[in-house]
């Protein structure tokens, strides 16, 4: 099993570099058994499989021209993000200005209605002092006109003018609280009036102030949207420039691994092995098999229906354990941080060529002649893996083949 890092790397990894392995050596340990016409016919098919190799770097670069124009895709829209999240700060800016603003209006609306109703409370309190003054008042004009009569007042005064006089006065203190009580009547209806108003202005206030606060938090969660959108392209960027250059990585240690084994033609030639009968690598659990898998970190494969190829077979021991040449041939060593981390690639002639992968160490050197059994490392969980075990692969003519054909 692998972890989720860079399938792109591992399936250039795993498919070209043992492409190239696979052609520049496992043809040329064919040229052992050859005539020397064979030996140039078989020459130039070699240098002809390394130019197909070569246009598949060529191909590589292409997808990484793709990737860098993608890259710049995304820089254009993170700058549309950029700006629309600037424009969204300006009217949240600019909302959240007339939200104060609407408050303080309705804070000095609130303290208006205050004011308006404590003067309305005090000119009831009056009014209802002077009516309750007025009552009084009428009771005793009451109790004293049922104390003596106008006729008998006439009498006693023996004066008409005089009884007039006190009639005309005290239907005259009577209009005059009556006007008392009108006018304050009068005013509280007023300030009432101007309560009702005030009231009527603070609810509209209240609603313009809960619109602005609604249009602020619509305002907020379409800020906290584009900002979760640019967080997200950001990161796809980081990912599409960590990939790129792994890519371009990969892309230099192919061309120098190519390199190497066009000058190591000659020591291919004493190689043996090449049968097509291989020994077990190593005992242990087979975790994963050869083919289509459901994993989504294996290379992407349209063939599959699950969309992602495994091209070898994962087998799991203890952490350390000896790991053993699966058939004679020239080994090469290659040091890695990802995909398939410290690997063999042994090539073992007639287009047969092994791949042993997440090694913790080489127990062999690089470009070292090895023989079916031999210890050539131990297992680790080297590269683009969860934990101990041996990748082991067998290719035909740059192929992958099932392993299980071959094993005996």
């Amino acid at each position: 099993m692998h972890a989720p890092v860079t399938p792109q790397v591992r399936h250039r990894r795993s498919l070209v570099t043992r492409s190239v392995v696979a052609v520049a050596l496992g043809a040329v340990l064919a040229m052992a058994t050859l005539g020397p016409n064979q030996h140039r016919a078989t020459a130039d098919a070699i240098t002809d499989k390394i130019g197909t190799a070569k246009h598949s770097l060529a191909a590589d670069g292409a997808n990484m021209t793709r990737l860098k124009a993608e890259l710049v895709a995304a820089a254009n829209q993170e700058a549309a993000l950029q700006k629309a999240i600037g424009e969204l700060d300006t009217q949240v800016s600019h909302t959240q200005g007339q939200v104060s603003d609407a408050q303080k209006q309705l804070d000095a609306i609130v303290l208006q209605l205050a004011t308006a109703s404590a003067n309305l409370a005090t000119t009831q309190a009056h009014l209802a002092l002077e009516r309750h003054q007025l009552n009084l008042e009428i009771v005793v004009m009451y109790k004293a006109q049922n104390a003596s009569s106008d006729f008998a007042n006439f009498l006693n005064s023996g004066d008409f003018n005089s009884l007039w006089q006190h009639v005309l006065d005290v239907h005259r203190l009577g209009a005059s609280e009556q006007q008392l009580i009108a006018t304050i009547t009068s005013d509280e209806q007023t300030i009432q009036n101007d309560v009702d108003h005030i009231a009527t202005e603070k609810t509209q206030q209240s609603q313009l102030l809960a619109t602005l606060k609604g249009i602020v938090v619509q305002l907020n969660d379409a800020l906290s949207t584009r900002q979760s959108a640019k967080a997200r392209l950001v990161a796809l960027q980081a990912r599409d420039q960590q990939q790129l250059a792994e890519m371009e990585k990969a892309t230099k240690e192919l061309n120098a691994q190519i390199a190497r084994l066009q000058a190591q033609e000659a020591a291919a030639l004493a190689a043996g092995g090449g049968n097509g009968h291989f020994a077990w690598p190593l005992t242990g659990e087979i975790t994963q098999g050869f083919g289509c898998t459901t994993y989504p970190f294996e290379p992407y494969d349209p063939n599959c229906s699950t969309r992602h190829f495994h091209s070898g077979i994962d087998i799991a021991a203890a952490c350390g354990a000896n790991i053993g040449a699966a058939d004679s041939g020239i080994a090469h060593t290659y040091y890695s941080d990802y995909g398939f981390g410290n690997h063999v690639i042994i090539v073992h002639g007639n287009g047969w060529v092994t791949v042993y992968g997440h090694m913790s160490s080489f127990a062999v050197g690089d470009g070292q002649i090895v023989h079916r059994g031999q210890l050539i490392g131990y297992e680790g969980s080297t590269g683009n893996s969860s934990g101990c075990h041996l990748h082991f692969e067998v290719d035909l003519n740059n192929n992958p083949v099932n392993p299980f054909a071959y094993l005996s």
